[in-house]
């Protein structure tokens, strides 16, 4: 029997990355929404991060972080010290 081709273990590691990233921003207090829009929940479409008020959404879960830190960082600069 052949193993798996290569590309099976990277999108099983990416899975898992997203799993434990979903899973301790969440224990941060951040909701994650995924939505999936052609109905097919393999393929998630968009990613909505949400940390009252901030919110911030993009096609991918690496994307929608980037999304939501400049989203506080915008938030943190306007707040007064």
């Amino acid at each position: 029997m052949m193993p798996p081709p290569a590309a099976s273990f990277i999108i099983k590691d990416r899975a898992e990355q997203a799993a434990l990233m979903r899973e301790r921003l969440e224990q941060l207090g951040i909701t994650i929404e995924i939505a999936y829009y052609d109905g097919n929940e393999r393929f998630p479409t968009d990613y909505t991060l949400t940390y009252s008020p901030i919110r911030a959404s993009a096609p991918t879960l690496d994307l929608a972080l980037i999304a939501f830190v400049e989203q506080l960082l915008k938030a943190t600069a306007q707040s007064p010290n």
